[in-house]
């Protein structure tokens, strides 16, 4: 159970979940709308998500094997490197995870003759060691760094997609829009995806200033204070707000109900869901910062925030489900839905 801790699994469930919902509700449909079976085999999608989670899993090992001190200091309950799991046991699980995840994504990356994806595996595990080693206790770079990480995750899926569509036809994939599909609806989730894991990374900040002044590391709540940091944080938020509701105003759907705003047609389904499933939430986050004061009052913000990516991303079942009423294709090939 201890590794489990480690590998912090049960984020890891919620990274295979995402997975899976962007190439099954995003991916998939998008093919079905074209009239295209799928071009990705099940096993190199498997292969590539069994590799993005173990990069992951190796990554949050390294983690805790170089913040023992600093996690001493701010939550000593929780260390298990050098209680429960040795050093040298953390050391080498991370470069067996880390060596297995890697050799996934490249193998897969040669089969699908995709060298973008061969880079994302090259440069997130790159990313991670050098964020624990180093970054993590500078100023913004380490917030960035594992935000960008999240990001890449996603995007792998997109390229994945986009490598197999070029593999099978050629520059047929690139004349039929499809492919630009993949890139703009993924590459959507996988800003999301940066936004909020940028915001969550400067509130644990916050909730572990402590501990990172006591080392003397460079964060933004050690450099700027915790008041400046949540100033910082607002127009965070606020410009997530208007980058998710300038992502509303693009979307549309033909003959689905829609709302004008601006000389611009917004799918009401999807304005809907995104102001009450992410837009109001976050605008709770700022209000829970501005009377935030305790550890326990940012942790349970950094939680909030872990339910708002969850429901944010959660939008790939709408995006689904609307693309069957307007094009009369079966979700999950189980049923269709009546328009």
């Amino acid at each position: 159970m201890n590794y489990l801790k480690l590998i912090r699994y049960k984020n890891l469930l919620f990274l295979l979940a995402l997975m899976c919902m962007m190439h099954y509700c995003v991916a998939t449909p998008l093919l079905q709308v074209f009239g295209i079976d799928a071009v990705v085999p099940e096993f190199a999608f498997w292969l590539v998500t069994l590799g993005v989670i173990l990069v992951a899993a190796a990554g949050y090992a390294i983690n805790d094997y170089f913040d023992t001190k600093i996690d001493a200091l701010n939550r000593p309950e929780e260390v298990i490197v050098g209680n429960s799991i040795s050093r040298d046991a953390t050391s080498l699980l991370y470069q067996i995870l880390m060596g297995i995840g890697i050799a996934c994504g490249i193998g897969v990356a040669f089969w699908a003759k995709s060298v973008s994806l061969g880079l994302i595996f090259i440069l997130v595990p790159g990313l991670l060691w050098f964020y624990s080693a180093s970054y993590k206790r500078q100023f913004l770079i380490g917030n960035i760094i594992i935000s960008l990480c999240a990001a890449l995750s996603l995007l792998a899926e997109a390229e994945l997609e986009v490598s197999f569509m070029t593999k099978r036809f050629g520059i047929l994939a690139s004349q039929t829009g499809i492919n630009s599909n993949f890139y703009s609806w993924i590459g959507a989730f996988a800003i999301f995806a940066f936004l909020l894991t940028f915001i969550r990374e400067i509130v644990k900040d916050i909730e572990d200033e402590y501990g990172d002044r006591e080392l003397e590391s460079r964060t933004m709540p050690v450099v700027w204070g915790a008041k400046k940091s949540k100033i910082f944080l607002y127009v965070v938020i606020s410009l997530t707000i208007i980058a998710i509701l300038i992502f509303c105003s693009k979307i549309s759907f033909p003959n689905q109900k829609t709302f004008a705003f601006c000389n611009t047609e917004m799918d009401m389904l999807s304005l809907r869901y995104m102001l009450c499933g992410v837009v109001a939430p976050l605008l709770v986050v700022i209000y829970l910062l501005a009377r935030a004061k305790r550890i326990a009052d940012y942790t349970q913000i950094s939680t909030f925030m872990k339910i708002i990516m969850a429901v944010g991303s959660l939008y790939c079942i709408v995006f689904y489900y609307q693309l069957a009423r307007t094009y009369g294709i079966e979700m999950f090939n189980l049923f269709s839905v009546v328009k």
